[in-house]
């Protein structure tokens, strides 16, 4: 039995909240300009041996996919419904603050999946120590290029550990706000880019290097209906509550153009009329 190799780095499990009852979804191409619709997510914000490993002249497809799924897929729909049940009861219980957590640990680490920031990783780490070892002893400059060049099926550095990265960030935030947002109207939907979440960094923890700025907000699309935005207590424009926030047409239409204009390449959306309108609106 194969070992599958299409690694994603956006959940299926979230990718599918973007489907509609017609199990489509479409996909915007900002590159080409062109339109698909898609009936799996598949091939949806994933790439061939993206969370692959090389240890020891052997490679490792399973391990980094295993702890995805165990920490950041399993559990979803668990706290994602959670959510939904928030927006009915309004009620903020144990459950729902557990909830809160889970989605802000999966949208600290969504940067750290994509394959532009593993690249981005990769080329700045052998551009940093590249010069020093050009000039040091030949066994250690052959080791330094043989560790870049001989990986295996590998293809990036990093992402050895996305339950400590996530724990570790949400930990430094301290209590945690949010806000959901919803559409008022029926007709309007949120966007998935390719991002996944996105991140904003302060100064919200107190270290002798005064300049260090970690993760004090997250936000992401948590489905064509719904909008998390989650903030640290120490974020610097002192949100101090949580709530849920209806949007008019137009606050969706500038939460999606924005989302667009961020988007490394690709946007989902669960409504084929909608995607294209929105794209003419940027035009």
């Amino acid at each position: 039995m194969s070992i599958p190799r299409n690694h994603h780095y956006i959940s299926q499990i979230h990718i599918k909240k973007f489907f509609n009852e017609q199990n489509e979804i479409y996909l915007y191409n900002k590159s080409t300009k062109l339109f698909q619709t898609k009936n799996s997510s598949k091939r949806i914000f994933s790439e061939k041996d993206l969370n692959t490993k090389y240890e020891n002249g052997i490679n490792d497809y399973t391990t980094v996919e295993q702890q995805l799924n165990q920490f950041y897929e399993n559990d979803f729909d668990y706290y994602y419904n959670n959510i939904l049940r928030l927006t009915v009861e309004k009620n903020i219980d144990l459950e729902i603050q557990k909830a809160i957590v889970y989605l802000a640990r999966y949208g600290a680490i969504a940067n750290f999946r994509n394959p532009i920031y593993k690249s981005s990783l990769k080329k700045t780490f052998f551009n940093a120590l590249k010069p020093a070892m050009d000039n040091a002893t030949e066994t250690l400059k052959n080791s330094f290029y043989n560790f870049f060049n001989n990986r295996g099926d590998s293809k990036y550095l990093g992402g050895d550990n996305y339950l400590e990265i996530g724990n570790e960030i949400v930990s430094k935030m301290g209590l945690l706000y949010f806000i959901i947002e919803i559409p008022e109207n029926d007709n309007d939907f949120f966007i998935l880019p390719d991002f996944g979440a996105s991140t904003q960094r302060k100064k919200i923890n107190k270290y002798i290097n005064t300049e260090i700025e970690e993760i004090a907000y997250i936000s992401l699309p948590l489905s064509s209906r719904l909008y998390l935005h989650i903030y640290s207590e120490k974020y610097p424009e002192g949100i101090n509550s949580s709530g849920i926030k209806r949007l008019t047409s137009e606050q969706v239409n500038i939460i999606n153009k924005h989302n667009l204009v961020l988007a490394n390449d690709i946007i989902a959306s669960n409504n084929k009329q909608y995607l294209e309108s929105l794209i003419n609106l940027t035009k």
